[in-house]
């Protein structure tokens, strides 16, 4: 069992200043995501005496090798005792105050200010709130309203499409996603009500996911295109996916050749030799009978969730138009769930295409399915290179995605 990880709080005080007060850390398990803050700020707000919300992570926010300690700035909303604490060594201390004060990267829900504005358009005071989750990809809150529970996320412009998107599918499938009550295009804020019941992932049974794959794939078929398009959606054509693979592959310095977390000299070497098969199962899918539709973008079992009126999908902020079986793999396997089991991952798999059968016949499904189990790892490089890396700061903190991620293609194709 992983060492548990230290926690630290620097308070920004009225001047903006970061203070590290009493001194304030708790200590977390190793699994705990740097994100997901509620827990933390629970902790912490225990032992300052006064409620705190987290603005960012300063230290410890690494990716692919999980850091000791992690020093957070918070803010307090209300009197904390104490002076400066010791419980920092000094090259920890200033590294964070060094990060803080370089801050132009940062998102706006790290400014002091900010969550006063946000408390005005969710419409509750501070008690009403429960800060969930924050980092570059999103800010999240949970919200105790008088007509129900809520959620409020902000999205950052790397995801600015994300509240339109949200509106326009739960205005079209009211059943399958949050009903939006307001959203700020401008700010990336989203007010939606908070789906009630349990996960996909808190269930091994087969047919449930089944189910879920199914309820999916008849959203895809009948959500219309150009509202997605209006609404901000990126298109991935199969044409524009070959296109900037073949960047991708030209671009050494992505591989991280030799540096850690990075491809070795052979492996670089094998995505070279296995490129003409990637295209080839691009053009498969591209000159298939399943037209571009939408793809959900993180299609996770913790993202489904049984409700009252059946299966609903949340959390939309990777949604695009492009192959749409690309989400049914996601959850089959990028996904540690039952589907672990070959016989299980096919019934899963046929359960999912049977939604497709008017389109195509069973030999075609099942080709243009294992051309997919490629061509949705090609996609989630191709937007981790164009898209999401180019906006996460600091780069070389989330540069092994790439890496990362055609590792799992030389997995897939060989090589």
């Amino acid at each position: 069992m992983p060492d548990p990880i230290r926690c630290h709080a620097l308070i920004v005080d009225a001047d903006r200043v970061l203070r590290q007060v009493r001194p304030l850390m708790v200590e977390l398990p190793a699994d705990v995501p740097l994100f997901e803050v509620a827990a933390l700020n629970a902790a912490l707000s225990a032992q300052a005496g006064a409620p705190l919300t987290t603005l960012c992570c300063l230290v410890g926010d690494e990716n692919a090798s999980p850091a000791a300690a992690r020093v957070y700035a918070m803010q307090a909303h209300g009197p904390i005792e104490g002076e400066w604490g010791t419980a920092l060594d000094d090259s920890v201390l200033n590294a964070a105050l060094r990060v803080w004060r370089d801050g132009s990267a940062r998102p706006d829900w790290t400014r002091v200010g900010w969550l006063a504005e946000m408390l005005k358009f969710v419409g509750a005071p501070l008690t009403a709130v429960t800060q969930l989750r924050t980092w570059q990809r999103s800010c999240v809150f949970a919200v105790e309203h008088r007509d129900g529970p809520k959620i409020f996320k902000a999205s950052p412009p790397l995801f600015a499409h994300e509240p339109q998107v949200t509106q326009a599918l739960s205005g079209a499938y009211p059943e399958r996603f949050p009903r939006v009550y307001a959203i700020d295009a401008a700010q990336g804020w989203t007010l939606m009500a908070r789906l009630k019941g349990p996960s996909l992932r808190n269930t091994e049974e087969v047919q449930a996911w089944a189910d879920g794959l199914a309820a999916f794939a008849r959203v895809q078929r009948g959500m219309r295109v150009d509202a997605l398009i209006e609404a901000g959606c990126a298109v991935w054509s199969m044409d524009r996916l070959i296109e900037r693979w073949r960047a991708v592959v030209a671009d050494e310095s992505a591989m991280l050749i030799g540096a850690r977390d990075g491809l070795t000299a052979d492996e670089a070497q094998a995505v070279q030799a296995v490129s003409a098969r990637v295209v080839a199962a691009l053009e498969v899918l591209r000159d298939g009978a399943v037209p571009l539709a939408l793809e959900h973008g993180d299609f996770r079992a913790n993202h489904i969730v049984r409700t009252d009126g059946g299966w609903a999908f949340y959390d939309v902020s990777d949604a695009s138009v492009t192959h749409p079986f690309f989400s049914a793999v996601t959850l089959l396997d990028f996904e540690d769930g039952p589907a672990r089991d070959p016989a299980v991952w096919a019934r899963l798999r046929d359960a999912y295409l049977g939604t497709w059968a008017d389109r195509v016949g069973v030999s075609e499904g099942l080709a243009l399915f294992e051309a997919a189990r490629i061509g949705a790892l090609v996609h989630a490089v191709i937007v981790r290179y164009d898209v999401i890396l180019p906006a996460m700061q600091p780069r070389a903190s989330w540069a092994f995605m790439i890496p990362f991620w055609l590792r799992r293609i030389l997995g897939r194709v060989g090589g």
